[in-house]
């Protein structure tokens, strides 16, 4: 089960491309990098996954769920040491 995937993201600021078709994936177990260069969209791509901003098109998926920044209210970041523990308890369960 994937831990998150990320499907078709895209996300423009005035008119401009910051994200084009992004998709990734992270499975449970895998050990992951986001790595590029300043200004290649790494820190737009995390703040469409918590929920901070939303893509004009594409989809953010949480331990299988499809989800909308509403539904990741979970993962706000002064939220994000809960969000660890029930990602963790989800993971324990899947085994």
């Amino acid at each position: 089960m994937a831990l998150f995937q990320i499907s078709g993201i895209h996300k423009c600021f005035d008119d401009k491309f910051c994200l084009k078709d992004v998709s990734f994936k992270v499975e449970a177990g895998e050990i992951f990098a986001f790595l590029g260069a300043n200004g290649a969209g790494k820190t737009t791509t995390i703040r469409i996954i918590i929920g901070l901003l939303k893509s004009q098109k594409g989809s953010v998926s949480i331990l299988g769920d499809n989800a909308t920044p509403l539904d990741r209210k979970w993962i706000r970041i002064d939220q994000l040491e809960h969000a660890v523990k029930v990602a963790i308890e989800k993971l324990e369960t899947v085994k």
